[in-house]
């Protein structure tokens, strides 16, 4: 691999890396009736549509692996489930013909959503703890809310775009 085809790859680590230390910080230490937003799945889920080939399977895996262990969750759980909407998601964008931001979101919410159900489903049917439902749902709502936002900085700071936007402007370029 280049050190051009590495470059994403490194920023990509080094941004969830950072957003794993983000959420580790104590910022309040009273008992919070309302969860923030998954920055980390979304930030994932964004990658994976507008640059699949950028992050490859293992380092997702390992990514939220890492993130199991930090916030004492079953192992493997989150990370197995994360893997398999962020690999579907990348299928989707590629299988595309056009992938504009609406199909991308709706794409993105269907994830968070199987991966809400699958998480608290197999979470139930192990009798672990599960969170109360409403914080969990109120999670899901804010993380598909801020999907967007998390999009445009993936799309304006860091330049991803997504496929089809890749090869119209090749084609762009070619005529030129």
């Amino acid at each position: 691999m280049s050190t051009k085809g590495m470059i994403y790859p490194l920023i990509f680590i080094f941004i969830s890396l950072l957003l794993i230390f983000f959420r580790m910080l104590p910022l309040d230490l009273m008992v919070q009736s309302w969860a923030a937003p998954d920055f980390l799945i979304c930030f994932m889920l964004a990658w994976s549509m507008r640059k699949p080939e950028a992050i490859p399977s293992i380092l997702i895996a390992a990514i939220f692996l890492l993130q199991d262990f930090l916030f004492q969750r079953p192992p493997g759980l989150y990370a197995a489930l994360a893997l398999l909407v962020c690999e579907w998601s990348k299928r989707q964008a590629l299988l595309a013909e056009e992938f504009p931001f609406l199909i991308e979101w709706l794409t993105a919410t269907i994830a968070l959503v199987v991966l809400f159900v699958g998480y608290r489903l197999i979470l139930s049917l192990s009798f672990s703890a599960l969170p109360p439902f409403r914080l969990s749902l109120f999670q899901l709502i804010i993380t598909i809310t801020v999907f967007p936002i998390i999009v445009g900085i993936c799309r304006y700071a860091l330049r991803l775009k997504s496929p089809q936007l890749l090869t119209f402007d090749k084609i762009n370029r070619a005529r030129l």
